[in-house]
């Protein structure tokens, strides 16, 4: 896992980030708490998407997010899409802000977005 390489290379711990983020007067893969609530007690159906994003915070609350410059390239800045992500302070993105709503890859699982497989 790509987190796992980081926390090597860092040597810090990352916390797996899920919530929204609010650039342009927008919310963007917003999803109320109600419904993250909701999602917890019955899962969600098969096939439904889910609006949440996905980053990796540090203790010092600098985020690495390696997927918004894909999903929203004409929002992501020129540096952020020429090195295909974000390793960045929050004081120092300006116009962006990042509002996590859950921490840890138990959400996920548990509602059944990602899957765990052994073998091979």
């Amino acid at each position: 896992m790509m987190r796992d390489l980081l926390v090597r290379e860092l040597r810090a711990p990352l916390i797996y980030t899920l919530g929204y983020v609010y650039q342009g007067g927008q919310r963007l893969y917003h999803t109320p708490i109600e419904g993250l609530e909701q999602m917890l007690r019955t899962g969600i159906a098969p096939g439904a998407r889910v609006s949440l994003h996905a980053w990796l915070t540090l203790p010092s609350h600098e985020i690495i997010d390696a997927t918004f410059w894909a999903a929203f390239p004409a929002l992501a800045c020129p540096e952020e899409r020429q090195q295909r992500g974000l390793f960045m302070h929050p004081d120092q993105m300006p116009g962006r802000s990042y509002h996590p709503q859950w921490t840890s890859e138990e959400f996920v699982k548990r509602i059944g977005v990602v899957k765990e497989y052994e073998g091979w």
